[in-house]
């Protein structure tokens, strides 16, 4: 496998390991050594069995249906986006806000992250999701680990992120 570029400065340092058992995610957990077996493609991932984290991750759905059914304001779901973001969204037209947003970010250009890069980043986001905090529905992280787990990984264009952090154009490849 290529070396990790962008991933990690330690990648010299890791030595292969023999185990196989399935990395396992918990939202709190993921050292680096993992996430390079995992991206490397050395290691399949599982979510943590703990109930306590299943219950945090549903709990974090329903809050944010229960604001949408409550038309609370929270940016990017239930208000428009930048210059929009003090325009709520109608109740019916807020999936379409989503797809839509999803859309106008999948416009990068450029070459493709390596492969390793881009498994490791989907580890990372489904790690991130199951600490309970962003309210995406079980599925889709487990969605996540069934492509990893697979060998399918997206086409990330390397060019064209936009965004305080940097990271929502690639994400949309991605998530």
């Amino acid at each position: 496998m290529p070396p990790i570029t962008s991933v990690c400065a330690t990648t010299g340092m890791f030595e292969e390991s023999e185990n196989t058992d399935p990395v396992l995610l918990s939202g709190n957990n993921l050292s680096i050594d993992e996430l390079i077996l995992v991206a490397r493609g050395g290691h399949s991932l599982a979510i943590s069995t703990d109930p306590e984290l299943r219950d945090r991750i549903d709990r974090a759905y329903k809050s944010i249906q229960q604001a949408v059914i409550n038309k609370e304001t929270i940016y990017g779901v239930t208000t428009g986006f930048g210059g929009m973001a003090n325009i709520l969204i109608s109740g019916d037209e807020i999936d379409a806000l989503q797809d839509n947003m999803l859309w106008f970010l999948k416009a990068g250009t450029g070459g493709r992250l390596p492969t390793v890069d881009v498994r490791a980043a989907m580890v990372l986001r489904a790690n991130s999701h199951l600490r309970g905090t962003s309210g995406p529905r079980l599925e889709l992280i487990e969605r996540i680990l069934e492509f990893v787990n697979a060998g399918v990984t997206p086409h990330v264009p390397d060019l064209g992120s936009i965004g305080a952090s940097g990271d929502l154009v690639p994400l949309s490849y991605i998530t």
